[in-house]
């Protein structure tokens, strides 16, 4: 039907009513898949601190996003989200840890993005603890990596493929003072094509 030229098509009447019967139904169908594609594609969140070998309730140590429900990404390294999170809002308490200690975070869901983990300390300024600072300035340093594995250049694999926490030994001769501890997972959304 050209509807430029003011044709006018003639329909079927049965074939349209089973036509649309069937539109209905993927309609249905597609409404049912739309519902889990959150589920589905959601990305994941460090929610809770790892202290002794034993992970904390959520939230406890870990400030939360502003919306703990989204999960999508930071990916301007400018913003002051990129720090804390987007929105991140205070912690309900400060754990304290000794230098030399092991701690780590835990995942809601495992690591499905090929990418690496970075680890940093930052110790608040002066005037400001833990729990006030909000992680702005140039105070933050590199205390552990789990990074690619290659052999070369044939082949490259991810470690942090599929893992539900990451622990790491916070330096021995780190002084002492109040410190944010801030961990990232870089993911590579393309690295696995």
């Amino acid at each position: 039907m050209d509807y430029k030229s003011g044709s006018i098509a003639i329909v079927d009447e049965q074939k349209l009513t089973q036509s649309l019967n069937n539109m209905k139904g993927l309609l249905a169908a597609a409404a049912v898949i739309a519902s889990l594609v959150p589920h589905t594609f959601a990305h994941y969140q460090w929610r809770s601190l790892i202290i002794n070998g034993a992970a904390t309730p959520e939230w406890q140590f870990v400030r939360p996003p502003g919306d703990i429900y989204s999960n999508s990404p930071v990916t301007d390294v400018s913003l002051k989200d990129f720090t804390c999170n987007t929105g991140a809002k205070p912690v309900t308490g400060i754990a304290s840890v000794s230098a030399g200690s092991t701690i780590g975070f835990k995942l809601d869901k495992a690591i499905y993005h090929k990418g690496v983990v970075n680890v940093y300390l930052g110790k608040a300024p002066s005037g400001t603890t833990a729990a006030t600072w909000d992680g702005s300035g140039r105070n933050w340093f590199k205390v552990s990596q789990l990074s690619a594995v290659t052999n070369g250049g044939s082949s490259i694999s991810f470690p942090s493929d599929n893992i539900t926490q990451y622990t790491f030994k916070i330096p021995s001769n780190t002084p002492p003072g109040d410190y944010l501890a801030r961990i990232e997972h870089i993911a590579l959304h393309d690295a696995a094509n």
